[in-house]
């Protein structure tokens, strides 16, 4: 009885002792404005979006892969995506945080049931409207949890 209390206790140590795998490691972005939000479609204009991160294990950042993306709400479809400069090739494990704006060009208008963006509407009486979605990702692959632009995008359909 006492050596299958002993077996019990050890099995339930060993259990406890096993450390998972922490997947709470993803980076974190945050949205913190954007310059204007009313623009001329098909890149016409540019906006300049506010972000900060934050990284946990300080793998955020790639020389050669991209690791931000920019999504358009309407379809889902990659607007842009950009390199961030390998922050930490050292590979040691410290938080990284910081902010980063980027300048995007106006996307194009959808308008009707279009499938595809129409970058040469030239309507100036309708509008359209769309939401940036963003996303981080580190070396490890993991994401961060999409976010996006506080207000609607209004595109002016014009020429």
């Amino acid at each position: 009885m006492i050596l299958l209390r002993l077996l019990l206790c050890t099995f339930c140590l060993a259990i406890c002792a096993c450390k998972k795998e922490d997947k709470n490691n993803a980076p974190i972005a945050y949205f913190n404005g954007m310059s204007k939000y009313v623009m001329l479609h098909a890149q016409q204009d540019s906006f300049i979006l506010q972000l900060s991160y934050l990284d946990i294990d300080g793998d955020l950042g790639n020389d050669t892969l991209p690791s931000l993306f920019l999504y358009d709400s309407r379809n889902n479809e990659l607007l842009k995506s950009y390199i961030i400069p390998d922050l930490n090739p050292s590979g040691t494990v410290f938080k990284q945080e910081g902010d980063i704006n980027i300048t995007l060009g106006s996307p194009c208008c959808h308008l009707e049931a279009e499938a595809i963006a129409d970058c040469w509407i030239n309507e100036p009486e309708k509008n359209d409207s769309l939401f940036v979605k963003i996303v981080l990702k580190d070396k490890a692959g993991l994401e961060s949890k999409p976010i996006m632009t506080a207000n609607r995008i209004r595109l002016k359909c014009q020429r």
